[in-house]
């Protein structure tokens, strides 16, 4: 939250000086003098005095503002002041003066913009960061990692690009030309219907093969208490930051780094904003799963990814009357294997006032 308001103060604080420098600028091309130059409002804080104007910081960093020589036409002024007024300024000046706020904030934007397009931004490639167990894609051989770049021998860059091309297809069997550190091969992949809902909350159906973009933090449940992890001392909802001293971005990779080899290995994790160091012992058969998906390597360790278990029931809720409690894992939800959070979302929104059975571990 703190973070966001001094975020929020920080840009809002570049739009008003550029608004204000607007209006200073062009008052001074002009020859209309300029008393204060502020960033923000109320009492000055700091500030400093050059060429007859005092340039301020003040209390209240909700506007900003740029006091003129002449503004109110009721102000006595000499005749020396007179020269430099705002108000004796023709109609034309006067009007470029200010108007040159809001232009100068337009100016900015498109500058922004511009630098943007010339510098180049990141976008979301065709590399796959996490795969449903049992999908078409799990089925047909793709996994975290792996590069999706041509459908049926048309090329995609994009992860928009990918999902279009997809839905365009329904459920007919599509053939996808896949990258990974060995090289390329082809695989076809027939797209299921599944339930899901637009922008607009609407009901629609549309053909997915089970994978998705955007990898999983490695943030970890423990799914028995006779597992390596459960003797490590690990809990749901720990974040490993590190394997051995090397840095964890998301759960694949943490899969990827244990499965490397067996034995000793020293995690990194944050529990309730504290970090300390636990002694995870990688079987051999863990680290014989190198190479495969991540979800089997963590299933031999005792590790999930922590999306589906349930944090907390609240009091009075139907989660609570149903029986579900702190720490139970999803399975499934109407009859259908559950893959991500989002997915149950989905269920319980098509299931309004309706019954709906789970299976919890």
């Amino acid at each position: 939250m703190f973070e966001t308001l001094v975020a929020f103060a920080v840009v809002l604080g570049i739009l008003i000086f550029v608004h204000e420098l607007g209006h200073f600028l062009l008052a001074k091309a002009f020859g209309v003098g300029v008393e204060r130059f502020s960033l923000g409002f109320g009492p000055r804080i700091v500030g400093v005095r050059r060429g007859g104007t005092d340039y301020q910081l003040s209390a209240v960093p909700l506007g900003g503002y740029v006091k003129m020589v002449g503004e109110d036409p009721n102000e006595p002024l000499s005749a020396a002041e007179r020269a430099r007024s705002f108000h004796y300024k023709s109609v034309g000046r006067r009007f470029a003066i200010v108007a040159a706020g809001p232009v100068f904030n337009i100016l900015f934007a498109v500058a922004v913009f511009w630098l943007l397009f010339v510098s180049g931004f990141p976008s979301d490639d065709c590399t796959v960061g996490w795969v449903e167990r049992g999908s078409p894609a799990w089925e047909a051989g793709i996994r975290p990692g792996d590069r999706i770049v041509a459908v049926d021998g048309e090329e995609v860059r994009l992860w928009e690009e990918l999902q279009k091309r997809l839905q365009e297809g329904g459920s007919r069997e599509r053939v996808l030309t896949v990258e990974d550190t060995e090289g390329s091969r082809r695989v076809a992949v027939r797209p299921r219907r599944v339930r899901a809902h637009d922008l607009f909350g609407e009901p629609v159906e549309r053909a997915d093969i089970g994978i998705q973009h955007n990898t999983l933090a490695a943030v970890v449940g423990v799914t028995s208490a006779d597992s390596p992890a459960a003797a490590a001392g690990l809990e749901t909802g720990d974040l490993v930051t590190a394997v051995d001293g090397r840095k964890v971005d998301s759960l694949p990779e943490l899969a990827r780094i244990l499965a490397e080899r067996p034995g000793e290995r020293r995690l990194t994790v944050r529990r309730d904003d504290r970090e300390r160091t636990l002694v995870l012992q990688v079987p051999a058969a863990a680290a014989g799963l190198r190479g495969r998906g991540p979800q089997e390597v963590l299933e031999v360790l005792g590790l999930a990814s922590a999306d589906l278990f349930v944090r907390k029931v609240e009091s009075g809720s139907p989660a609570e009357a149903a029986g579900i409690r702190a720490g139970d894992r999803l399975i499934a939800a109407g009859g259908e294997p559950l893959s991500s959070f989002a997915d149950l979302q989905d269920m319980v929104r098509d299931k309004a006032g309706r019954p709906l059975s789970l299976v919890l571990v």
